[in-house]
């Protein structure tokens, strides 16, 4: 709505004035120049249907008062036919009248022409439709308008060319630089539209227009404004089938406004291609809007905060735009199907050269008879078309006789969007039936740096409690498509237990007493370029159940792996294991299931440390022939079945194995494997500090 009223401005002021006196016609060279007639240009533009493509143009009286040009009643109108056969065809009806214009010290210097002032203290604009299936009626009162210290240029000629439906309009576009002004206001807008029996009123507060020069607004500002529309209860969510529909009315009111420092020149550059330049240029520095409410009567009620905007850019080198519209309207036109590269990339140019700093809005509340939300914040950092900095929801909330619940947090941040050529090659291939190979579709997803969700806090007399403190995932050092860092980290997971899936699952988290199931853990793997080292650390715990920590490290992993998947077994020649560690502390669950086998079996479940321990020391055995390390494995089992604390596992070489060496081993001699990772077990130690 405030773009469309700055438009809306910059519009009138060429309406108004420049058309006209592109009808001027020069002397002969030989002859002086004949004296600028002000009166006539003003008097000859008013009543030329033909300058403004209307079907009628008249005024009711011109007169010239000390330098001050007044046009009474002046009227305009517009014929379009719409729709391609008798059917869906309408006949479009646009009307403007203006009451009194009056414009001061119009003058011209060469091919500029300027006036102290342009006014219209009202003006309407009428627009029907008939003969459409949905009538259409809009009716606009424009108050005050007031434009000071204005200059521009006969406005441009725009002739038919088959070639060229869209792009031919270009120099009206460019004429956006041909005009300025030092301050503009228009004091409000008024009116309806009506639709299918559907009328929506509307009232848009006053708005203001710094200074205007060379495609640069200083500033503006936009006054309140509001909306209203009648409905029938059905569409707004009525039970229809109880009666009658019940009306309800929709208010949507607007807070009033403020922006600085817009830039016509890059979004100019983008569409035409007139002054382009590669990267981004600011369009629009700043924009800060009041709150805007939205109610339907008793159904739903909803406030927007403030809204903060800035630093939005434009790269124009990748228009202009308008020519490539040009074949998509003509496969249009002749009912064909545009070419669907052609579509993408129009899509990819458009969106690909808009830029945000950043945009907040400060809260959301959503009410109904059934309950309410809210979001305490809303904030995107950093959009381009190179990634998101940051998309972040803060404070959301929700109440109903149902449930009610809290959210701290939710982020979304250091996206990096897809390279062109990458997404371009992959919607190509989708396009064409084809299936993208693993590397293009893995280069043509986004790659997300982090996403968070913290302070998660829910209850439903339905399924109960449910809390989580934190869920965050990362990722980064992307080689290709591939992350070299990823870690996961859950802290403070809780919900009941009914909500597992499997009923053996359920059963055994309230036998262990681990209902609410409470769960944290951290899960982290990297690799380190210069050391061409992997490693992995995992720490995991379930309250009644018990806690796995695993470490585990690779040393001699090129690059090429993750730059090229398929070379992966190319790295079983330089890989090497440095070590691993496996530790599990057991809080219940070692028992139960001791138990639940010895009362399956009808055995005593004291017997069972012996009998597993004796079990896993005879495999041993006969796989290493090291009974050594098959006593050292038994007692450990022994020793943990039968007081279940810890057990351990671990794999600590004085130096790098070779991958290879190991599975050579494990093929040809895998009793020898102990020794080489110089494998151990141990039971109940203490935790390292």
């Amino acid at each position: 709505m405030r773009l469309r009223t700055i438009a809306t401005a910059t519009f009138a002021v060429t309406l108004s004035s420049a058309g006209a006196f592109a009808q001027d016609t020069a002397a002969p060279e030989t002859a002086p120049p004949p004296a600028f007639d002000a009166l006539g240009a003003v008097q000859s533009f008013l009543t030329s249907p033909e300058t403004l493509g209307a079907e009628t143009a008249t005024v009711g009286a011109v007169s010239d008062e000390n330098g001050t040009i007044t046009a009474t009643d002046v009227s305009m109108s517009w014929q379009i036919m719409l729709g391609d056969g008798p059917a869906d065809a309408a006949d479009v009806t646009v009307t403007m009248t203006i009451p009194t214009l009056e414009i001061g010290d119009l003058a011209q210097d060469g091919a500029t022409y300027s006036a102290s002032l342009i006014a219209a203290p009202r003006s309407s604009l009428s627009i029907s439709a008939e003969g459409a299936t949905e009538s259409f009626a809009y009716d606009a009162t424009f108050n005050n308008y007031r434009v000071t210290n204005v200059t521009w240029k006969p406005f441009p000629a725009i002739v038919d060319d088959p070639e060229r439906p869209i792009s031919r309009f270009i120099p009206i576009v460019e004429s956006m630089l041909d005009q300025s002004f030092d301050s503009a206001r228009l004091g409000g807008i008024t009116g309806t539209m009506t639709q299918d029996g559907s009328t929506q009123s509307f009232d848009y507060g006053p708005s203001t227009f710094g200074r205007y020069s060379d495609g640069m607004l200083e500033s503006f500002t936009t006054g309140a404004s509001s909306s209203t529309q009648s409905i029938d209860g059905a569409e707004a969510g009525g039970d229809a089938a109880a009666g009658a529909a019940v009306p309800t009315t929709l208010t949507i009111n607007y807070g009033a406004g403020e922006g600085a420092m817009l830039d016509f020149k890059p979004l100019i550059g983008l569409l035409t291609g007139r002054g382009a330049t590669d990267g981004p240029q600011t369009f629009m520095g700043s924009l800060s809007t009041g709150p805007i409410t939205f109610g339907a009567g008793d159904v739903m009620s909803v406030r927007l905060g403030d809204a903060n905007v800035s630093d939005v850019t434009i790269d124009s080198s990748r228009g202009p735009i308008l020519p490539q519209l040009d074949g998509i309207y003509d496969a249009i036109a002749t009912n064909a199907e545009p070419d669907p590269g052609v579509l993408i990339e129009l899509l990819l140019n458009t969106y690909g050269a808009f830029g945000l700093g950043s945009y907040t809005i400060d809260g959301l509340t959503v009410a109904t008879p059934q309950g309410s939300g809210e979001i305490g914040g809303f904030t995107i950092e950093k959009l381009d078309a190179g990634g998101l900095g940051r998309l972040a929801f803060d404070g959301l909330s929700i109440q109903s006789p149902l449930a009610s619940g809290s959210l701290g947090k939710v982020e979304l941040a250091d996206v990096a969007f897809p390279e062109r050529q990458a997404f371009m090659s992959a919607m190509m291939a989708s396009v064409a039936g084809l299936e993208p190979d693993p590397q293009t579709i893995l280069k043509a997803i986004p790659f997300i740096g982090r996403f968070t969700i913290g302070d998660l806090d829910f209850s439903s007399g339905l399924i109960g409690d449910i809390a989580l403190g934190l869920f965050e995932t990362r990722t980064g050092n992307y080689v290709e498509a591939i992350p070299t860092e990823i870690s996961v980290e859950l802290q403070g997971l809780s919900f009941p237990a009914a909500l597992l899936q499997n009923p053996m699952l359920q059963g055994a988290a309230t036998a262990l007493g681990a209902d609410p199931v409470e769960a944290s853990g951290v899960v982290a793997l990297n690799w380190d370029e210069a050391t061409q080292r992997v490693t992995l650390d995992e720490d995991v715990s379930i309250t009644g159940v018990g806690r796995l920590a695993i470490n585990a490290a690779m040393s001699g992993i090129p690059r090429f792996v993750f730059a090229d998947p398929n070379r992966v077994q190319e790295a079983i020649v330089t890989a090497a294991i440095d070590g691993f560690s496996a530790r599990f502390e057991d809080e219940g669950v070692t028992q139960f299931a001791l138990s639940t086998i010895a009362q399956q079996s009808g055995m005593p479940a004291a017997q069972y440390p012996a009998i597993i321990s004796e079990q896993v020391g005879a495999q041993i055995t006969m796989l290493t022939n090291d009974v050594a390390l098959a006593n050292s494995v038994s007692s450990a089992i022994s020793s943990f079945l039968s007081s279940p604390q810890s057990l351990s596992i671990a794999a600590n070489p004085s130096n790098p194995v070779p991958l290879a060496q190991v599975m050579g081993a494990a093929m040809t001699a895998p009793q020898a494997i102990p020794a080489l990772l110089k494998l151990a077990v141990e039971a109940n130690t203490p935790a390292a500090q």
